[in-house]
């Protein structure tokens, strides 16, 4: 499947369209999120968590088209951990990105609606309106064009991960070996021309395995139908975390973008707001509190910047 026009994304591809589904939060953050405070049973109290308050200099730059509901409408696509999951019972969604959406609405005075939404389609619903906000993992990459406005707030890079007996296999040594990726994803034509390459050096061409999903992808490799995936580094490391036995990451992420959460070019000012709600999570701690708990801490930037939308 191609990408959607103007952004460059790494993430799975859902086949076909499906529905709109919603999740409502509203409870307070730290306890939805299990970071509250709470006493050992030793005569040392457990220091509080970070937690993220409510913030009138940056509400005040929501647009009232965004304010009016108390809702923050973000988009995203749960098929994608750690950084967008169902929960097991799935009634709802977790992960990395839910955990800072929801940080960014409580910053914001408002509540987060999540809605699923296959993720190529959430830029395209950003520029209509139809979502406030976009968090999916989604990859800016500098060279291309970019018709939203994007608040930068994460970094991954491309990692392979293979699985343990396959011990040959690294990043600079693919040829000839069946390597799984997600259908559409930027990391399918990071394949193709490595095995370009190795058709030129008179090796075995890469044998190339697209699965729909994430979740697919994973169960090849763990299966023996593939010998190695590439994918994100925190899905690598998500992975090699839940299939300690058969999976191993070698060598470092390469090729880092950031990921971006995406706003309509309409409203500049809530781009604003939402980069200074990102910035007010890093500078209090919360932010890192929330890459430790899913153990996504390499992907840590220090500050938020705003990616305006090209022409801008």
């Amino acid at each position: 499947m191609a990408q959607p026009p103007n952004v460059s994304l790494r993430r799975s591809v859902q086949r076909g369209r499906r529905g709109t589904r919603l999740w409502a939060v509203t409870l307070p953050v730290a306890a939805a999120m299990g970071l509250a405070a709470c006493a050992s049973g030793d005569s040392t109290p457990t220091p509080p968590a970070p937690q993220v308050a409510f913030d009138q200099r940056l509400a005040d730059k929501v647009p009232d088209a965004i304010a009016e509901d108390g809702l923050l409408e973000v988009g995203t696509d749960p098929s994608y951990p750690p950084m967008e999951m169902l929960t097991t019972d799935g009634t709802s969604v977790e992960g990395v990105d839910i955990d800072l959406a929801t940080g960014i609405a409580t910053i914001l005075g408002l509540d987060p609606e999540f809605r699923s939404e296959a993720y190529t389609a959430i830029p395209t619903s950003v520029r209509s309106g139809r979502l406030e906000l976009g968090m999916a993992s989604l990859s800016m990459d500098p060279k291309e064009e970019l018709d939203t406005n994007a608040v930068l707030y994460f970094e991954a890079g491309t990692q392979l991960v293979r699985r343990k007996a396959e011990t040959d296999l690294t990043p600079q040594n693919m040829c000839g070996y069946r390597i799984a990726t997600v259908e559409g994803a930027i990391q399918v034509a990071q394949l193709t021309t490595a095995s370009r390459a190795c058709r030129e050096a008179g090796s075995q061409p890469i044998e190339i395995t697209p699965a729909s999903d994430q979740q697919a992808v994973t169960d090849l490799v763990v299966t023996g139908q593939a010998q190695g995936m590439v994918t994100d580094s925190p899905a690598a490391t998500f992975a090699v975390a839940e299939f300690r036995r058969e999976l191993a990451a070698p060598g470092e992420p390469y090729r880092v973008l950031p990921y971006g959460a995406l706003t309509s070019v309409e409203f500049k000012k809530f781009a604003r707001a939402v980069r200074g709600a990102i910035q007010n999570m890093i500078d209090s701690g919360y932010y890192d509190a929330i890459l430790d708990k899913w153990g996504v801490r390499d992907g840590a930037i220090s500050k938020s910047k705003i990616r305006w939308a090209t022409g801008d």
